[in-house]
């Protein structure tokens, strides 16, 4: 996802705060499918579209109470709301305080403000381009609709195998996490190459994949490593994104990021 892009399409939402927000507009724009541009935005923000935008309406809304006679059932409703109280109910868990109490208080601002992506300074990251042949997994599965309950049930799908012997024998195995999309689901597998029981038969497409090595299976080192392909590396290359599902390999200390790519373009 090119910054340029990215910073076009935040002024977009910025610009139409008060109507309904297409992803389907969004995506276009940055030139990807809707699913892998909420997952590259969630991993270079840290917060997930739907609750960027929902905290940047908020804050206009704060604005407008505090420096306009609207009514907040006015404001609510223009920043999406159906009604006055599920408006002040999101609007005292973002600030503290409802509407009212806020235009009555005069209390200071506390507002979510607006992303502006910039270049990142000039860093290495080193990485293989392999053609990976088609590879068949044992996988179990999760599918959501929404972005943030998709995260929950990762977490909550991790934990539970952790209680059982599944996610000791994948990793003595290789373990493999792939992330996909189907229409409007999200869809998240884990698994191995050795059928177990509860799993199903995955394939992992063949094709040119960007295999990083993060180093570590340290989740904070994963998601800095995904913001890094995204943020840094993708920017500056000449490839594209494909269209196929991105995978991790887990083996002994190490995770493996595998990114699909189209063909480098060579002018």
């Amino acid at each position: 996802m090119e910054i340029d892009l990215m910073n076009e399409m935040i002024d977009y939402i910025e610009n139409h705060l008060t109507e309904e927000i297409s992803y389907q507009k969004l995506s276009k724009i940055v030139g990807m499918n809707e699913f892998l541009m909420q997952r590259v935005f969630s991993l270079v923000t840290g917060i997930s579209i739907s609750e960027y935008i929902r905290k940047r309406r908020l804050s206009k809304a704060l604005e407008e109470i505090q420096n306009t006679k609207g009514t907040i059932l006015d404001i609510a409703i223009k920043y999406q709301y159906s009604s006055a109280i599920p408006f002040t109910r999101a609007f005292k868990k973002e600030f503290g305080s409802t509407p009212s109490e806020y235009r009555k208080k005069k209390k200071k601002y506390s507002q979510f403000l607006k992303i502006h992506f910039e270049k990142t300074e000039n860093k290495s990251l080193e990485y293989e381009v392999k053609e990976q042949k088609e590879t068949i997994l044992w996988m179990k599965k999760i599918e959501a609709d929404t972005l943030d309950n998709f995260h929950y049930k990762i977490r909550k799908l991790y934990k539970e195998l952790k209680e059982t012997n599944s996610y000791q024998l994948w990793n003595q195995i290789g373990m493999y996490a792939i992330w996909d999309h189907r229409e409007k689901s999200y869809l998240y597998f884990v698994g191995s190459k050795e059928k177990t029981s509860g799993t199903e038969k995955i394939i992992l497409p063949a094709g040119k994949y960007a295999i990083f090595s993060v180093g570590s299976r340290e989740q904070k080192d994963i998601v800095k490593t995904n913001q890094m392909i995204y943020h840094g590396w993708l920017p500056s290359t000449s490839f594209s994104l494909k269209d196929s599902p991105c995978f991790e390999y887990y083996q002994e200390d190490n995770c493996q990021i595998g990114v699909p790519i189209n063909s480098k373009n060579i002018l």
